[in-house]
């Protein structure tokens, strides 16, 4: 066998390990962490499916649910690039609850629910949490060094999360194009009959615009896919 050969098999191998860490780890951070290095080494070795999915394509269909995104339109934006990524599709869930003086309707518990082969959807469900949850804290420090500079913040927190979501989208394509990675025909079969009549939801984060917000939330979308915030020794030690 050839040091080639060795050498691709080894890089396969760390490749599962590395679903199996995203797929069954407690910590969202971690999960994040292995899924998203995962995919790098796929892309980075032109790894093919077949040359990880057979023991995937074996999985049930499942529908994983993420945390609450309280109703943050920039959310559903990244729940779709997620999905994209990932091997995923997704709708999203709420309850409705009724105001009692003004009789009012509101969405509580609002949720992105992703459906795939069990290992794409748990990482896919992973990497949204975590990626929200540092999109969240950003764009608040954002606003606040803003109003600190500036008296303001006026536009800047939409700004920063619609560079955001496009930083991540730009990184997640880009280690992506060398396996042109689709979502599994059983995948979009099941979506099509989970969803059909479904609403779709619909966003508006821009109400105002701010170009120096938004340029740094892109280059924190994309060191939040290839910094060391969801980097780091994941890929080293895995």
């Amino acid at each position: 066998m050839s040091n080639t050969t060795v050498t691709r098999e080894k890089t396969i191998d760390r490749i599962k390990k590395l679903l199996e860490l995203a797929a069954n780890n407690p910590s969202e951070m971690e999960a994040a962490a292995a899924a998203l290095a995962a995919q790098r080494l796929i892309a980075q070795h032109h790894v093919e499916d077949n040359e990880l999915m057979t023991e995937i394509v074996k999985e049930n269909i499942e529908e994983i649910k993420s945390t609450d995104f309280k109703g943050n339109p920039w959310a559903v934006e990244l729940a779709h690039v997620i999905a994209d990524n990932f091997r995923c599709r997704l709708y999203f869930t709420y309850r409705c609850t009724k105001n009692y003086w003004t009789g009012r309707t509101s969405k509580k518990d609002q949720r992105v629910v992703f459906m795939g082969y069990e290992t794409d959807a748990t990482a896919a469900t992973e990497t949204f949490n975590h990626l929200f949850e540092i999109g969240t804290k950003l764009a608040d420090k954002e606003c606040r060094k803003a109003r600190q500079m500036y008296g303001t913040a006026s536009g800047v927190k939409n700004s920063f999360l619609l560079g955001f979501v496009d930083g991540i989208q730009d990184e997640l394509e880009k280690q992506c194009v060398a396996l042109v990675l689709v979502t599994p025909k059983e995948v979009n079969d099941y979506a099509d009959d989970k969803t059909a009549g479904f609403e779709t939801m619909k966003t508006n984060i821009v109400n105002a615009y701010d170009g120096k917000s938004y340029d740094s939330g892109r280059g924190a979308g994309r060191d939040a896919v290839s910094g060391s915030r969801l980097s780091g020794q994941m890929a080293l030690n895995a």
